[in-house]
């Protein structure tokens, strides 16, 4: 993977919530190859307290994550969510959606787009 070259991301706080380690660490790699800084959470309820740190800047979330959705739009946290799911929550109802399997690159681009 090549690194983008403006450096929207670059010391910026990328939230990933993923249930599966696998993905996660792919997604975590392609972010700090951006330069991004990651932080990892397993299930919704550990990504809820992760959510609150004061410089987050984005977030990738997998499909059980309704009320971490409210949470951050409440704090005008764009967000995408990276599914194999058909349905999503009312609570996550028209963030953007990378459905799976998806290259990590498509995930980190829709975040850029969100910033």
């Amino acid at each position: 993977m090549v690194a983008s070259q403006d450096g929207l991301l670059r010391g910026r706080l990328v939230l990933v919530v993923q249930r599966r380690w696998l993905i996660a660490r792919q997604l975590s790699t392609a972010f700090k190859a951006e330069g991004a800084r990651v932080l990892l959470a397993q299930n919704a309820p550990a990504g809820e307290l992760a959510a609150e740190a004061p410089d987050l800047a984005a977030a990738v979330l997998d499909s059980g994550s309704g009320p971490l959705c409210s949470v951050l739009r409440k704090r005008g946290v764009p967000f995408v969510m990276y599914t194999a799911r058909e349905h999503l929550g009312a609570e996550c109802a028209g963030a953007p959606v990378v459905r799976k399997p998806a290259k990590e690159e498509e995930v980190v681009r829709t975040i850029r787009r969100l910033l």
